[in-house]
């Protein structure tokens, strides 16, 4: 499910799509997230975001990935490619083929 609103940066869509050739959600970088203590103490999560990260280390682990859906509020702006995106295709990257 996910928000509700479509992922506005080309960079944030491309490592969702990656994400999903192992997790399938329909936002990986939405930061809303509820763990289990022993799970959280397990993740890494190095990286500047969470961007498919997340959910493919916590998959790993063995964690159900749920979504629930959100509804969040435009902001009015534009936004550009997000740099650190390209350092954070990496993390991915390893997760995928973890």
């Amino acid at each position: 499910m996910g928000r509700k609103e479509k992922i506005t940066r080309i960079s944030e869509r491309f490592l969702n799509w990656l994400t999903n050739f192992k997790v399938k959600v329909e936002d990986s970088g939405t930061g809303f997230r509820a763990i289990k203590k022993d799970l959280a103490l397990k993740l890494y999560l190095k990286g500047k975001c969470i961007c498919g990260k997340f959910a493919l280390e916590a998959y790993f682990y063995g964690a159900k990935i749920t979504e629930v859906p959100i509804t969040i509020n435009s902001i009015n702006k534009k936004r550009g490619i997000a740099w650190h995106h390209f350092l954070q295709l990496f993390y991915v990257l390893k997760w995928i083929i973890k």
